[in-house]
């Protein structure tokens, strides 16, 4: 549960999880730029008779966010990633996975260093589709805070409306709830989500116009997010804003890490995708809008500009991003991470703007542990980290 924002050789005060409450700032070789309804989405919209057949009810909520409260705790304080794996699952494990590795490699006691600062969850809003299937979900928005007078930045934005979505998730009836997804949100900003007498969300109809169907938001955002790495247009509904570490949420700036990597003299590709199989989930809003949320993977693809040059990877103890690869020379270098993204989808009517587009409301980005290949005659040093 992490997001940072990193510049290489400045260090700038991230965009930190109050999650995992991390206080550090990297400068990783790889973590330059890291920016600070038709539907084949997982809806879990079947509505179930009645309440007695429901997977979970909105009386239960309460008590199923203080248990994953507290084991997370336990887990971030511990760096237990075998613990962390009986609360989480798909894209946002492999973020904490990846995340805890580097931490121990870097010396870490917890996240949060020699003493750890717990936080906790407090409920702002949810949705609970009224189903009797599985996997079942459900999403809660949650402010997260650290004990008064603490170092922990439990609020990252401005008013403290700093949230994040959960979307848990139940596969069985004897599995744990489990958090697959976990972008940052500004709280205050958005929308209600729509429901229905006993608390339940309204159900989602696959009749439902939309201005994009919900199949194609994460493509159609992973290719947006990708003309702006590699030429900075700005296209698809994306703002310049999406990008800004000082807000309650950010994207990597893939643009901005694509040109770095280039004045490093440093070849670079950039390859944004969804993932695969899809890990969308939707749920309806007051407005008519349908809030998706879904995980894209990127690859960076790291090469010397110069036929004889070598990348140099130092790591730094203390800084859980130096860690993503270990220190050496290389001919190449493939960085992976993950990008969870939140995005509103309007209503599609007769009324409506040629130009309102589906809105990017929140995202949480992370890399994985990189892969690379040694040089093995070392000539030049086209970038070093530091």
């Amino acid at each position: 549960m992490k997001s940072a924002s990193f510049l290489a050789e400045k260090k700038i005060d991230p965009h930190k999880s109050p999650k995992k409450a991390k206080g550090l700032v990297g400068i990783a070789l790889f973590a330059v730029v890291l920016s600070g309804c038709a539907t084949s989405s997982t809806t879990a919209q079947t509505q179930a008779s009645g309440n007695s057949n429901a997977v979970v009810t909105p009386a239960e909520i309460p008590q199923i966010l203080k248990s994953a409260n507290g084991k997370n705790n336990l887990n971030n304080k511990t760096l237990s990633i075998s613990g962390q794996g009986q609360i989480e699952s798909g894209t946002a494990l492999a973020l904490d996975d990846a995340f805890f590795r580097m931490q121990k490699l870097a010396g870490a006691k917890s996240v949060t260093g020699a003493k750890y600062i717990p936080f906790y969850y407090s409920l702002k809003g949810d949705s609970i589709p009224q189903t009797s299937h599985y996997p079942a979900h459900f999403l809660a928005m949650v402010s997260l805070t650290s004990p008064a007078n603490s170092a922990s930045p439990a609020a990252a934005c401005p008013n403290s409306d700093s949230a994040t979505l959960f979307d848990f998730v139940k596969v069985s009836s004897t599995g744990n709830w489990k958090v697959d997804l976990e972008p940052f949100v500004n709280g205050a900003t958005v929308p209600k989500f729509a429901t229905v007498k006993g608390g339940y969300s309204a159900p989602l109809s696959s009749s439902t116009k939309l201005v994009l169907p919900l199949s194609q938001l994460p493509i159609t955002m992973a290719q947006a997010l990708q003309t702006y790495g590699t030429s900075g247009r700005i296209t698809a509904g994306l703002s310049k804003s999406d990008f800004a570490t000082t807000g309650c949420w950010s994207v990597y700036n893939f643009s901005q890490g694509y040109t770095f990597y280039k004045s490093a003299s440093v070849s670079p590709s950039l390859s944004i995708t969804p993932v695969s199989p899809s890990d969308a989930v939707s749920y309806p809003l007051a407005s008519g809008a349908v809030l998706d949320l879904f995980s894209l993977k990127f690859v960076y693809s790291l090469r010397p500009a110069t036929p004889t040059g070598s990348i140099s990877q130092q790591t730094q103890r203390g800084n859980p991003y130096s860690f993503t690869l270990p220190a050496g020379q290389y001919s190449s270098v493939t960085q992976p991470g993950i990008c969870e993204l939140a995005v509103v989808d309007p209503p599609n009517g007769i009324s409506l703007s040629h130009s309102t587009q589906p809105q990017l409301v929140g995202a949480d980005c992370g890399e994985l542990m990189a892969t690379g290949k040694a040089a093995s005659k070392v000539t030049a040093v086209n970038f070093v980290s530091s």
